[in-house]
Order: C-alpha cells, then structure tokens, then sequence
C-alpha cells in the first residue's frame, strides 16, 4: 500500500528535488527566506542550495529505486505545513559520460507556512554515496 502523501512530503520533494519544469518557479516558491539547510557537515544558504540543486540537475539525472517514510507529521491546523523523516535509495546518471552513482540519504524536513504558502523551513540530510 503506497503511502498517502501529505502537503510536508509534497513540498520537500518539490523543494530538494525539482524536475526541470519546476526550476522556474522553484527558488521562489519552495524554499524559506531564512531556511536552514545542510548535508552531512556542509551547510547551505539559500541561494546557494538552490544554486547547488540547479547545477546538479544539469549534470545528472536522478531515479530513486526507493523512498521510505520513516515518521510524518502533519500540522493540526490543517494548514500544509509538517515535518517528514524520509530514506531513500537513488542513482544519479551523468547526462554527458552515462556514469552511474548510487547514493542513499536520511533526510528530516521542516515545511512551514508563510504568508499563505508552504515553504522548506529546515533541511538536515545524512547523504552517503555508495558507488
């Protein structure tokens, strides 16, 4: 039974990984003005994790071969907002060479909802590549 995907599982997916048709309207609309973002020891700006996902999804291409939710919450109010621990198993193809990367990841995401909108609040992911 596919699990059912709430507003926080949405957004996050949405926020750390566009399809190039959200790239658009992805920096604006799904990652918080203050949004606090790391993988493993590195953290990130805004600006310069959206510039990272941009030039990674340039390069590769990415195919998940499982995603787990660990634990959901969803916000009381109805609101949209939640927070989502996920695991997931994917491989990253360079566009140019055909070299496959196989990676997993522990993520944990904070959506909010900010004048109206839900937005990535919080990011923190354990990321290891595999091959």
């Amino acid at each position: 039974m596919k699990p059912r995907e709430t507003p926080s599982r949405r957004v996050f997916h949405q926020a750390s990984l566009p399809s190039k048709s959200d790239l658009d309207q992805f920096p604006d609309e799904t990652v918080g003005l203050t949004a606090s973002l790391s993988i493993n020891h590195d953290t990130y700006t805004r600006q310069e994790f959206i510039d990272a996902i941009t030039r990674v999804r340039a390069v590769k291409q990415l195919s998940f071969q499982s995603t787990k939710d660990i634990q959901f919450w969803d916000a009381p109010d109805n609101s949209g907002a939640g927070c989502v621990a996920q695991y997931a198993r994917f491989t990253d193809t360079y566009k140019e060479t055909g070299i496959k990367v196989v990676s997993t990841t522990l993520l944990v995401a904070d959506v909010r909802v900010v004048n109206g909108q839900r937005v990535l609040y919080e990011l923190t992911e354990v990321l290891k590549v595999l091959s």
